[in-house]
Protein backbone atom coordinates (compact mmCIF):
# COMPACT_ATOMS: atom_id res chain seq x y z
CA UNK A 1 0.00 0.00 0.00
CA UNK A 2 0.87 3.53 -0.70
CA UNK A 3 1.78 5.57 2.51
CA UNK A 4 0.87 9.04 2.93
CA UNK A 5 4.13 10.26 2.75
CA UNK A 6 5.19 8.62 -0.47
CA UNK A 7 2.29 10.29 -1.88
CA UNK A 8 2.97 13.43 -1.24
CA UNK A 9 6.70 12.69 -2.29
CA UNK A 10 5.38 11.59 -5.79
CA UNK A 11 2.95 14.94 -6.04
CA UNK A 12 5.89 16.99 -5.43
CA UNK A 13 7.99 14.79 -7.90
CA UNK A 14 5.11 14.59 -10.24
CA UNK A 15 4.96 18.42 -10.08
CA UNK A 16 8.44 19.18 -10.53
CA UNK A 17 8.18 16.68 -14.25
CA UNK A 18 5.10 18.10 -15.43
CA UNK A 19 7.15 21.84 -14.86
CA UNK A 20 9.77 20.30 -17.63
CA UNK A 21 7.11 18.84 -19.81
CA UNK A 22 5.31 22.20 -20.17
CA UNK A 23 8.67 24.29 -20.65
CA UNK A 24 9.29 21.64 -23.38
CA UNK A 25 6.06 22.31 -24.87
CA UNK A 26 6.79 26.37 -24.29
CA UNK A 27 10.52 25.33 -26.61
CA UNK A 28 9.01 22.67 -28.49
CA UNK A 29 10.50 23.48 -32.00
CA UNK A 30 9.51 21.76 -35.07
CA UNK A 31 10.89 18.75 -36.69
CA UNK A 32 11.98 18.00 -40.62
CA UNK A 33 9.28 16.08 -40.49
CA UNK A 34 6.45 17.99 -39.31
CA UNK A 35 3.97 15.47 -38.46
CA UNK A 36 6.16 13.31 -35.94
CA UNK A 37 7.26 17.03 -34.77
CA UNK A 38 3.50 17.65 -34.16
CA UNK A 39 2.64 14.14 -32.43
CA UNK A 40 5.20 14.58 -29.95
CA UNK A 41 3.79 18.23 -29.29
CA UNK A 42 0.80 16.28 -28.83
CA UNK A 43 2.00 13.68 -26.48
CA UNK A 44 3.26 16.28 -24.27
CA UNK A 45 0.17 17.91 -24.40
CA UNK A 46 -1.93 14.73 -23.24
CA UNK A 47 1.16 14.20 -20.45
CA UNK A 48 0.49 17.66 -19.41
CA UNK A 49 -3.16 17.03 -19.05
CA UNK A 50 -2.67 14.09 -17.77
CA UNK A 51 -0.51 15.18 -14.92
CA UNK A 52 -2.59 18.26 -14.32
CA UNK A 53 -5.92 16.17 -13.49
CA UNK A 54 -3.86 13.90 -11.12
CA UNK A 55 -2.39 16.39 -9.26
CA UNK A 56 -5.11 19.28 -8.89
CA UNK A 57 -7.76 16.83 -8.30
CA UNK A 58 -10.32 18.15 -10.43
CA UNK A 59 -11.36 14.96 -12.16
CA UNK A 60 -12.90 11.49 -10.60
CA UNK A 61 -10.79 8.57 -11.01
CA UNK A 62 -12.75 6.96 -13.74
CA UNK A 63 -11.95 10.20 -15.66
CA UNK A 64 -8.45 10.18 -14.42
CA UNK A 65 -8.01 6.76 -15.90
CA UNK A 66 -9.83 7.12 -19.24
CA UNK A 67 -7.46 10.45 -19.31
CA UNK A 68 -4.45 7.89 -18.72
CA UNK A 69 -5.78 4.84 -21.25
CA UNK A 70 -6.23 7.95 -24.06
CA UNK A 71 -2.74 8.91 -23.35
CA UNK A 72 -1.56 5.28 -23.74
CA UNK A 73 -3.53 4.46 -27.02
CA UNK A 74 -1.87 7.95 -29.12
CA UNK A 75 1.58 7.05 -27.88
CA UNK A 76 1.14 3.24 -29.25
CA UNK A 77 0.08 4.87 -32.32
CA UNK A 78 2.89 7.35 -32.28
CA UNK A 79 5.10 4.90 -31.83
CA UNK A 80 3.86 3.04 -34.76
CA UNK A 81 4.52 6.18 -36.93
CA UNK A 82 7.80 6.83 -35.50
CA UNK A 83 9.57 3.04 -36.62
CA UNK A 84 7.60 3.23 -39.90
CA UNK A 85 9.60 6.42 -40.55
CA UNK A 86 12.65 4.39 -39.42
CA UNK A 87 12.38 1.69 -41.69
CA UNK A 88 11.41 3.71 -44.63
CA UNK A 89 14.33 5.94 -43.96
CA UNK A 90 16.53 2.71 -43.02
CA UNK A 91 17.72 4.22 -39.31
CA UNK A 92 20.11 2.37 -38.03
CA UNK A 93 19.13 1.89 -34.40
CA UNK A 94 15.76 0.92 -35.01
CA UNK A 95 15.80 -2.29 -33.43
CA UNK A 96 17.13 -0.56 -30.48
CA UNK A 97 14.75 2.11 -30.55
CA UNK A 98 11.70 -0.46 -31.37
CA UNK A 99 12.83 -1.98 -28.14
CA UNK A 100 13.09 1.20 -25.82
CA UNK A 101 9.37 2.03 -26.91
CA UNK A 102 8.15 -1.81 -25.79
CA UNK A 103 10.08 -1.82 -22.72
CA UNK A 104 8.44 1.76 -21.91
CA UNK A 105 4.06 0.20 -22.70
CA UNK A 106 5.11 -3.07 -20.98
CA UNK A 107 6.12 -1.05 -17.69
CA UNK A 108 3.25 1.55 -18.00
CA UNK A 109 1.01 -1.29 -18.54
CA UNK A 110 2.63 -3.37 -14.95
CA UNK A 111 1.94 -0.26 -13.46
CA UNK A 112 -1.64 0.71 -14.52
CA UNK A 113 -2.83 -2.93 -13.63
CA UNK A 114 -1.42 -1.92 -9.98
CA UNK A 115 -3.25 1.12 -9.13
CA UNK A 116 -6.71 -0.37 -8.79
CA UNK A 117 -5.08 -2.54 -5.90
CA UNK A 118 -4.07 0.70 -4.45
CA UNK A 119 -0.21 -0.87 -4.77
CA UNK A 120 0.91 2.43 -7.05
CA UNK A 121 -0.69 5.66 -7.51
CA UNK A 122 -1.68 7.77 -10.65
CA UNK A 123 1.16 10.25 -9.14
CA UNK A 124 3.59 7.41 -9.63
CA UNK A 125 2.30 6.45 -13.58
CA UNK A 126 3.18 10.50 -13.93
CA UNK A 127 6.60 10.63 -12.94
CA UNK A 128 7.08 7.10 -14.82
CA UNK A 129 5.19 8.77 -17.87
CA UNK A 130 6.73 12.18 -17.49
CA UNK A 131 10.65 10.76 -16.95
CA UNK A 132 10.81 8.69 -19.92
CA UNK A 133 8.79 11.48 -21.81
CA UNK A 134 11.74 13.54 -20.99
CA UNK A 135 14.57 11.19 -21.45
CA UNK A 136 13.55 9.78 -24.29
CA UNK A 137 12.69 13.42 -26.58
CA UNK A 138 16.43 14.92 -25.00
CA UNK A 139 18.57 11.22 -26.15
CA UNK A 140 16.55 9.14 -28.88
CA UNK A 141 14.48 11.20 -30.17
CA UNK A 142 16.80 14.11 -30.82
CA UNK A 143 19.55 11.35 -32.24
CA UNK A 144 16.36 10.48 -34.70
CA UNK A 145 15.92 13.81 -36.13
CA UNK A 146 19.75 14.76 -36.34
CA UNK A 147 19.38 11.53 -38.53
CA UNK A 148 16.77 12.50 -40.27
CA UNK A 149 18.27 16.12 -40.87
CA UNK A 150 21.22 15.05 -42.33
CA UNK A 151 18.95 13.21 -44.98
CA UNK A 152 17.37 16.34 -46.22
Amino acid sequence: MITRCKEEQARKDLASIMQSVRALIKNHRMTMVSDVGDQHLKLLEKYDNYSGAVLYGHLDAPKVDEIAQEFIVYMKVHFAVDETLMAIIEYGDISSHQSVHRRFLEDVGRLMLQIPLGMKSNEELGILIGGWLLEHHQMADNHLESYVEKLC
